[in-house]
């Protein structure tokens, strides 16, 4: 185990590093933004705690319409279209614009004997080459990777090119990671997975340690096969689970969540004990997968993009994944105390 300590305690490194190695433009510009980011940040928290907010479920107002999903010959708008065919521009169209009835479990299967998933949600193409660069050096994996951007699907094909174990979603740019995730998992069959890891590219800059986050978050993960290999045998059976690089508390920013909390856990309150992963990237088994899903949480209504920084139905459910776990009488722990424990 103190191989992956040490593994562990290298990434923290090199992500201070990667951080120092910035051009120096680009850290005075980030110093510059952070004041006005930190402004909109105490808008938006006054705006979530005492402004009306749209009531949950429904349809969205954007995107592609897709009537029905449930077979490899579905229709969109009334064309045929090819469900989940090899990485091609051709790849699926999933819309958050969905009508009353819609249903879209449809089961598709990825052909391999793969028990391992990773979900990455894409819309940075730099790091999101980066992310499919680490990926691709993961063996016996399948990957799902949602993007609203058609040149990350080149990318995509660039990567994985002929590769039976890739799927790719084309959605909109609505409900942050979250949505795409939670569309992801309604479309692809699950029951030959027993765990998986969610991944998705991310600027936080509206955070001054924002860089050195996200580097820790991805390459903990990703960064070393041997390390994601033990993920896999050393996740938690039969009970929801995530493991992450760090975890908060869900009362974290609770005057800004508030809101939306309290309609996913009608008995909430503020000593609630329950945890949860920042930045929804983590590691998790097929329990917590089933759990989610069988919510139909791609129901609710998402806000529509502004750039908020918090308070939104998403930044909700971040901190309601890890509730689910420690409901069902699951767990929510970092890498470091999962190698404590083992």
């Amino acid at each position: 185990m103190n191989e992956f300590v040490n593994y562990l305690e290298l990434v923290s490194i090199n992500a201070k590093t990667r951080v120092a190695e910035l051009r120096h433009s680009e850290i005075i510009a980030r110093l510059v933004a952070n004041p006005f980011r930190k402004m909109l940040w105490r808008y938006q928290s006054f705006k979530a705690r005492f402004v009306r907010h749209f009531p949950l479920g429904g349809a969205s107002s954007s995107g592609v319409v897709v009537n029905k999903i449930a077979s490899k010959s579905c229709q969109v708008d009334g064309v045929p279209v090819g469900l989940f065919s090899r990485i091609s521009l051709d790849c699926t169209e999933i819309s958050m614009q969905l009508k009353d009835g819609f249903s879209p479990h449809c089961e598709d299967v990825i052909q391999t004997g793969n028990d391992c998933v990773i979900f990455i949600h894409a819309y940075y193409s730099e790091s999101a080459e980066e992310i499919f660069s680490l990926v691709s050096n993961i063996k016996d994996v399948d990957v799902v990777i949602t993007t609203p951007k058609r040149n990350i699907v080149k990318l995509a094909e660039y990567w994985f090119k002929n590769s039976e174990n890739v799927r790719v979603l084309l959605v909109d740019n609505h409900g942050r990671d979250v949505l795409p995730f939670l569309l992801a998992i309604s479309v692809i069959c699950l029951r030959k997975y027993s765990s998986f890891a969610k991944i998705h590219t991310k600027k936080s800059l509206h955070l001054a340690s924002g860089v050195e986050w996200y580097h820790k978050s991805v390459y903990s993960i990703l960064g070393s096969p041997s390390f994601f290999s033990f993920l896999r045998t050393a996740i938690f059976k039969g009970y929801p689970c995530l493991i992450g690089r760090e975890m908060l508390p869900i009362q974290d920013h609770l005057d800004q969540n508030r809101f939306h909390l309290l309609r996913l856990i009608p008995n909430f309150h503020e000593s609630l004990p329950a945890f949860f992963i920042p930045g929804t990237m983590f590691f998790g088994n097929v329990e917590f997968l089933h759990s989610i899903r069988s919510k139909d949480l791609f129901e609710m209504k998402f806000e529509n993009e502004e750039g908020q920084l918090d308070g939104t139905f998403a930044h909700a459910l971040e901190r309601y994944f890890g509730f689910v776990c420690s409901n069902e009488g699951g767990r929510v722990l970092t890498f470091h105390r999962l190698l404590a424990d083992f």
